[in-house]
């Protein structure tokens, strides 16, 4: 099977595996119906490259700033949460949400793509 990859920047949190009946222009957009439960995390800051921009400097981001140090740490609670974070970063890094300005979203997706990351790095 092939994979595809879906991400504003150079490299995405996950890789979904492709079925037979996607389309080039279903592996652009981000349906409804989209399950991750065959996502496969590859890089815990892929999809973005987060600026150093003094916008970006409030306390959202200062959180995210410290989780990605591991000066704080967090877990997620069920596999049904860890499933509903990978939706919400797929659907980010697919362009749906305005993430470059807004911080505080910005700051959700780094949090949320490390929550991922950490989940299936044990």
């Amino acid at each position: 099977m092939s994979s595809s990859r879906r991400s504003t920047g150079d490299t995405a949190l996950v890789t979904r595996q492709s079925t037979a009946d996607d389309t080039a222009a279903s592996e652009l957009a981000v349906d409804d119906d989209t399950t991750t439960s065959d996502a496969t995390v590859e890089d815990p800051d892929g999809g973005f490259e987060f600026g150093s921009e003094p916008k970006h400097h409030d306390p959202v981001v200062r959180i995210a700033d410290a989780f990605e140090r591991d000066e704080i740490s967090a877990t997620v609670l069920e596999n049904a949460d860890t499933d509903a974070l990978k939706t919400f970063v797929v659907r980010a890094e697919a362009g749906e949400f305005d993430v470059r300005s807004e911080p505080a979203l910005e700051a959700a997706v780094r949090i949320a793509r490390r929550l991922i990351y950490e989940e299936h790095r044990e």
